[in-house]
């Protein structure tokens, strides 16, 4: 009996032993093959490329302040001193005769000279080319300068050319709204048009288009504003009829005509403007631009035009937009309006039409 004791205390004896060593390389095996896995995580992470991300940075720019600091100069030069003259020669004792009176210089129409244009032309002068500008029958600038301070209706620039454009289609005299028929002071746009011919100086060329089934221009190209030009287009903007059923074709005038079908065809303006090579172009309209019978032109349709004539030019032209408001006002159209101004880096404003009774 106490043999058969001592043989089953050895035989458990035997089983725990096997039992720790088989635990014991479980334990080896199991930290060997987490080391193998961690390595070959390890090694993967430098191997293998991360997933591509995106992350949207918030981009902040800061317009262009070119147009305000040439204006902001322009008011400077117009405050410094002008020299003063005087109409006669004086001497130091009498003479025997009398000098004749000096002629009158206009200084309001003078404004200070570039000086990139001064040494342009000594340069020209030293290696014998033509390199200054010409004024000649064209729509260029043929002066120095920075060109004339304008303002149209609050909208103000600064440039040696600009083209004002006048809607003079039926809705911008009366318009119709709930069976009430509404009748507007038109003379408010000749004061503005006129108001800004008269302050140019002469280093800036001008001109005037009207349109509505087609469009008018009140000279060939760009004229020079000098006085009798500016008495010209003062005199033909007062003359020009305030009937309503007054069309192009019948408006008098010795400037070209461009007629392309009845509406309120701003697309045809916009090609007779582009003739001009403008600087400037201010814009006044209250916002209908169709082909007649209700063919509006779409927005797309009248940027993709004004685009394809920007791209035609040296320089763009900046195009200001007044829309003027009448009776009816449609969001589409206003929304036109403003993407003309806004991609021809140009400037919008809404003005209140002036009811007037009839």
């Amino acid at each position: 009996m106490a043999l058969e004791q001592i043989l089953e205390d050895g035989r458990q004896k035997k089983r725990l032993r096997k039992l720790l060593i088989t635990i014991l390389i479980g334990v080896v095996v199991l930290h060997i093959g987490a080391g193998i896995v961690a390595g070959v995580l390890v090694v993967a992470r430098y191997l293998i490329s991360p997933p591509a991300t995106f992350q949207v940075q918030k981009d902040i720019r800061l317009p262009a302040r070119e147009r305000e600091n040439k204006m902001n100069m322009a008011e400077l030069d117009a405050m410094t001193p002008k020299p003063s003259f005087n109409d006669k020669l004086q001497s130091l004792q009498p003479a025997d005769f009398a000098l004749p009176n000096l002629p009158k210089i206009p200084m309001d129409q003078m404004l200070p000279l570039d000086p990139s244009e001064i040494v342009s032309d000594q340069i020209s002068s030293m290696v014998g080319t033509g390199m200054g500008s010409g004024g000649g029958d064209g729509g260029g600038s043929g002066a120095g300068g920075l060109g004339s301070t304008m303002s149209f209706f609050g909208i103000k620039d600064q440039g040696k050319s600009v083209v004002i454009v006048v809607d003079t289609s039926n809705s911008m005299f009366e318009r119709s709204s709930r069976g009430t028929m509404y009748h507007f002071n038109f003379k408010t746009i000749k004061d503005q048009a006129t108001e800004l011919i008269q302050k140019l100086s002469i280093n800036t060329r001008f001109n005037v288009i009207i349109y509505e089934g087609g469009s008018m221009a009140f000279a060939e190209s760009n004229l020079p504003a000098n006085d009798e030009n500016k008495a010209a287009a003062t005199q033909w903007i007062n003359d020009l009829s305030e009937d309503p059923e007054m069309s192009i074709s019948g408006r008098s005038g010795n400037g070209p005509k461009l007629m392309e079908g009845g509406g309120t065809r701003l697309d045809t303006a916009m090609k007779q403007i582009f003739q001009m090579q403008p600087e400037v172009v201010f814009l006044i309209t209250d916002g209908e631009i169709n082909r007649g019978n209700f063919d509006a032109i779409p927005e797309r349709e009248m940027l993709d035009i004004i685009g394809k004539l920007q791209a035609g030019m040296s320089q763009p032209a900046r195009i200001h937009v007044i829309h003027y408001l009448t009776s009816v006002t449609k969001g589409d159209e206003v929304k036109t309006l403003r993407s003309i101004a806004r991609r021809n880096e140009g400037r919008f404003r809404q003005v209140k039409a002036e009811p007037v009774k009839k």
